[in-house]
């Protein structure tokens, strides 16, 4: 086995990729990526040395996810509707814990984050968009 086969970019791992999640794209970031990982911390600090509250932990993941993980989203609806990328939906979405497992999922696929392969599944998500480009809703959110 050819440990390069691990080596991931860590600029497509912070910045995030765009995915195929069934007919609709999720830009996401990798799972714990700095960013992440910093805003994680922070938000956690004020509990240090105590317990976290019940539910505050599932918050904070929750909200860092938002702002460092899933960046955005092309072709997603609730309601019969589609549902604009914004913060606010995201966190609403992520609420969904069987979405919330997938979108870790995906986060978690070092494959994702491999230069090459971001670049094959960039191609074929544009090709497969209508106007054969990957445009779309997309937002950094906020970098608390």
């Amino acid at each position: 086995m050819k440990l390069e086969s691990f080596k991931t970019d860590p600029k497509l791992e912070r910045e995030g990729v765009w995915v195929q999640f069934g007919d609709a794209k999720l830009h996401i970031a990798r799972i714990n990526n700095p960013d992440h990982q910093a805003a994680f911390a922070a938000r956690l600090r004020p509990y240090r040395g105590t317990t976290v509250p019940e539910g505050k932990q599932r918050e904070i993941m929750l909200e860092t996810m938002v702002d460092h993980i899933l960046l955005g989203w092309e072709g997603i609806e609730f309601g019969g509707k589609p549902l604009p990328y914004s913060r606010e939906n995201a966190l609403m979405a992520l609420q969904i814990s069987d979405f919330a497992d997938q979108v870790v999922a995906l986060a978690r696929d070092h494959e994702n984050f491999q230069a090459q392969q971001a670049k094959e599944a960039a191609e074929i998500i544009a090709k497969n968009s209508p106007g054969g480009t990957s445009g779309g809703s997309t937002s950094s959110g906020s970098n608390s």
